[in-house]
């Protein structure tokens, strides 16, 4: 429960960050566009993830968007500085894409790791 708890609060804080930077650094009117874009990286990210899951065992494949996702988000906090158009977009596509995926993965980690009379117990 602690696991979960901690993926759901850093999906929650990247959401709150990305949107703060965002929204300091773009207009409003640019939001929709925004939109419009996160879905379809979050439909390429979908595709890929289903091909890679495959070939992975869940264990494995949750490990890749949370070690790809961590110099990504040092990369943005970089560009806040150099580049304030750019940093807000890119972190705005990274946590809407693979932030999903990654609470997803946990739980479909718990479930394969619980049959359900064990998952009910411990689950609440």
């Amino acid at each position: 429960m602690v696991c979960s708890g901690v993926v759901t609060a850093q999906f929650i804080a990247g959401k709150a960050t990305r949107d703060a930077l965002y929204l300091a650094n773009l207009d409003v009117t640019t939001l929709p566009a925004m939109v419009i874009a996160t879905s379809a990286v979050s439909i390429l990210l979908v595709v890929a993830s289903s091909k890679t899951l495959r070939r992975l065992t869940p264990g494995a494949f949750v490990l890749l968007p949370f070690v790809s996702s961590a110099p990504l988000v040092l990369v943005d906090w970089a560009l806040v500085a150099t580049s304030p158009q750019l940093a807000p977009t890119a972190l705005y596509l990274q946590t809407s894409g693979s932030g999903p995926m990654l609470g997803s993965g946990f739980w479909l980690i718990a479930s394969q790791r619980f049959d359900p009379h064990t998952a009910k117990r411990h689950f609440g």
